[in-house]
């Protein structure tokens, strides 16, 4: 059986053959509901304009001032990498490289590596270090955290609306496009760009993607094996309890690139040939990895609420402020959305988080096979919703760079800020450890019962 059409859903392990999709259509999993893949209009001259406008709208956004600050005469204002030196010459240096990474270094090089990509291919070559540079893309997407940094700005501007007037400036305005940009780009599959370089290769006669040669088992699955339906998007979706998985056919997906293989020999190590990467069934140490994340990030969340995160002093008076009370203070102040926002972003989304992680972890470790659809919706949307939760971290840093007015005002950071940002980085690594597919690996014991029913009446 060729696995040149095929596609194996990262979640539930399904194995389905690509069709071609018309207009605007999501190929979705019919199991778990998980997106497979849409019509795959991969215009190359599209990409390559979003990356040249986001590239020349992330110089602006560095260039020019984020905010002005005025107070009682004086004024303030700060560029995002004069927000990362001060809040690295403060008491909470550590979140200085935090922002640094997910908010310039990142977007910056994935802008420029996209760039470095997409010439190439327009013009029918394949790039040097081309699976490289995939690889840095693939690792660096969850990182890349624009648009929880704009969200805020907001919030920073309405903070400060207390104490001074706050201003946006051109920075700011500038970050909320490259917000547009970015999202646009990164919505497309990284697939399309692997399986346009194969074409290319094909097309010039040779097999330069191919790095080394894979060990897989000699024999081949039935024809009829990967009989997987392709669904269009739809919110309501039935189960197909017989649905063929890629373990049943002994077959794989690189996670890397999406190539599906034959399932290679249980006594060598095994690598996709066209990326390079090491392939495994399952993410090894899965449950282990998980929870060490989700413990850690469970005991950093006490004092990530309990300690102070942000000193504030004015002529009128000073205030320390937790999580919470900041929250509170929003609210008071007749800013009710944004104090909603923060609280989901900074109080619920980090606890709903352990909470769901903890859910899967447990029920997957006794092999429940009960609402197993559900529990991989909650897994996408731990995965969706995860990185807005470094929202505060932001928030404070731009407030340590634009309030500096010496006895007039000033704001210090307390440190809940940096141990509510490790809950932050260690509840998405504790996500990412987890595999979903171990969800789907134990069958319904009732389902089973069942089956065995039907066998013996029959």
């Amino acid at each position: 059986m060729s696995t040149a059409n095929l596609i194996i859903c990262e979640f539930c392990d399904s194995v389905y053959r690509r069709a071609p999709l018309q207009g605007r259509v999501v190929a979705c999993c019919s199991r778990c509901g998980a997106r497979l893949y849409r019509n795959s209009r991969s215009d190359l001259d599209v990409m390559l304009a979003l990356t040249l406008a986001a590239l020349a709208v992330f110089l602006i956004a560095n260039a020019y001032p984020l905010m002005l600050l005025g107070v009682s005469g004086k004024s303030s204002e700060a560029t995002l990498w004069q927000m990362i030196v001060d809040t690295y010459d403060s008491n909470v240096s550590p979140i200085a490289p935090v922002a640094a990474i997910t908010v310039f270094f990142f977007p910056l090089l994935q802008i420029c590596l996209y760039a470095y990509v997409l010439v190439p291919l327009r013009r029918g070559r394949v790039p040097v270090a081309f699976i490289g540079v995939m690889h840095a893309l693939r690792q660096m997407q969850p990182w890349t955290m624009v648009e929880v940094f704009v969200l805020g700005m907001l919030v920073a501007v309405v903070k400060l609306g207390g104490m001074a007037t706050a201003t946006p400036e051109t920075g700011m305005w500038a970050f909320a496009v490259l917000t547009f940009l970015l999202t646009r780009l990164n919505s497309r599959d990284l697939g399309e760009l692997w399986e346009c370089a194969e074409r290319i290769v094909s097309a010039a006669g040779g097999d330069a993607l191919r790095r080394r040669p894979l060990a897989v088992d000699a024999g081949e699955a039935p024809a009829n094996a990967a009989a997987g339906g392709v669904g269009q998007h739809s919110a309501f979706r039935q189960e197909r309890p017989a649905q063929v998985r890629a373990g049943d056919l002994n077959l794989l997906a690189c996670h890397a690139c999406g190539l599906v293989l034959h399932g290679a020999r249980k006594s060598s190590p095994c690598f996709c040939p066209r990326c390079d990467q090491s392939l495994h069934r399952r993410k090894p140490d899965s449950h282990a990895r998980t929870w060490a994340f989700l413990i850690a990030a469970a005991i950093l969340y006490i004092p990530a609420n309990v300690l102070t995160v942000m000193h504030t002093a004015t002529l009128f008076g000073a205030d320390d402020n937790t999580i919470l009370s900041g929250v509170v203070e929003l609210w008071n102040g007749g800013a009710w959305d944004l104090a909603v926002i923060v609280f989901t972003a900074s109080i619920a989304v980090p606890l709903i988080k352990m909470a769901c992680l903890l859910l899967l972890l447990l029920s997957s470790r006794r092999g429940s096979a009960r609402w197993r659809r559900e529990r991989t919706r909650i897994y996408r949307m731990v995965e969706l919703i995860g990185r807005w939760s470094m929202l505060d971290v932001f928030v404070v840093a731009l407030l340590l760079s634009l309030v500096r007015f010496g006895i007039v005002a000033e704001v210090r950071a307390g440190p809940g800020i940096v141990a509510f940002c490790a809950v932050v980085i260690l509840t998405m690594l504790a996500s990412m450890s987890f595999d979903p597919r171990l969800i789907w690996d134990v069958r319904s014991s009732a389902g089973q019962r069942q089956s065995a029913a039907s066998g013996t009446g029959a």
